[in-house]
């Protein structure tokens, strides 16, 4: 097995209008059917990766099935994106695209055109781009690091380190609270 078919594959649900903490919870408990690696990204989205259950679905096309008739239940609309790097997901799900982006190789290309808006970055840091020109991923990937650091931040370039896997990103894991009901006698 190459260590390009051993890679993760993450799967982002990203929700268009920010449902309530508790339907956001309850998409990530169902999430947990899915894969033991859930993590929420509030207010919008689940993050879960799926590699390990791509053949119990019958792939990726069965997968995304699956998944969206999840959140269908649940009466969420999501918008699902799957990438080798849950920010990638992320991301890619924010812009409002359904991405399967199956390899690193793949990412920058399919990752490029995407709005700076999917970044979530403050609206001043985005604006100041824009004047410069910069209005696509791919634009604010191709900058020099050094004066990108130095213009917008570190915790700007560190998000870029995360997105194009440069940096490995650990995320937190969804751990669903205990409900416990007193039987009456």
């Amino acid at each position: 097995m190459s260590q390009e078919s051993a890679a993760e594959l993450w799967a982002a649900l990203h929700l268009a209008s920010a449902p309530s903490a508790e339907k956001l919870q309850e998409l990530a408990r169902g999430a947990l059917s899915f894969s033991p690696r859930v993590s929420l990204e509030t207010p919008d989205a689940v993050l879960l990766e799926v590699r390990g259950s791509l053949q119990l679905f019958g792939g990726v096309a069965g997968l995304r099935r699956a998944l969206l008739s999840a959140c269908a239940q649940l009466g969420l609309q999501a918008v699902l994106a799957l990438a080798p790097l849950p920010r990638a997901a992320l991301v890619a799900a924010r812009a409002g695209r359904s991405l399967v982006i199956a390899t690193r190789a793949e990412l920058i290309g399919q990752l490029a055109p995407l709005p700076l808006a999917a970044l979530r970055w403050p609206p001043e840091v985005i604006e100041r781009l824009k004047r410069m020109g910069v209005r696509t991923v791919g634009e604010v990937l191709r900058l020099p690091r050094a004066g990108f650091a130095r213009r917008f931040g570190v915790a700007q370039l560190a998000c870029l380190d995360v997105l194009s896997g440069r940096t490995p990103e650990v995320r937190a894991r969804f751990a669903p609270g205990n409900a416990f009901a007193v039987a009456a006698n």
